[in-house]
């Protein structure tokens, strides 16, 4: 189970994402929250990197290619705290810039720096 919150940061409305580990499972489950969050009138998400299933973040999945589709298709922005140092290895990275999205998605070690990235333009 996920919930939205609201705060407010550096002036911006975010919807922080919160819940149990890896309670994110689906593609359709982001599509929603990104859809509250709308709704709540917040154009920025955070979320923990352990609310998402850690399969999400393999380019091969296929979870990448649906979320860039979203996350243009929104025009939000979504940091994701947590511990991301095997990231590189996935390209993960690489695959978000190829993309023309690194400046929608933000990984961050600290939710204060997650924060400031999402109140930052």
């Amino acid at each position: 189970m996920t919930r939205l919150s609201l705060l407010a940061h550096g002036g911006c409305q975010i919807a922080e994402i919160t819940g149990e580990d890896k309670a994110i499972t689906s593609i359709e489950m982001i599509a929603g929250l990104m859809d509250e969050a709308i709704g709540l009138q917040a154009d920025r998400l955070l979320a923990n990197r352990g609310l998402i299933d850690e399969s999400f973040f393999d380019v091969k999945s296929g979870f990448a290619d649906q979320l860039v589709q979203r996350l243009k298709a929104t025009n939000l922005r979504l940091a994701v705290t947590g511990e991301f140092s095997w990231v590189e290895t996935l390209a993960l990275k690489a695959y978000l810039k190829k993309h023309g999205i690194e400046k929608q998605v933000f990984f961050a070690k600290a939710r204060e720096a997650a924060l400031d990235w999402l109140s930052q333009g």
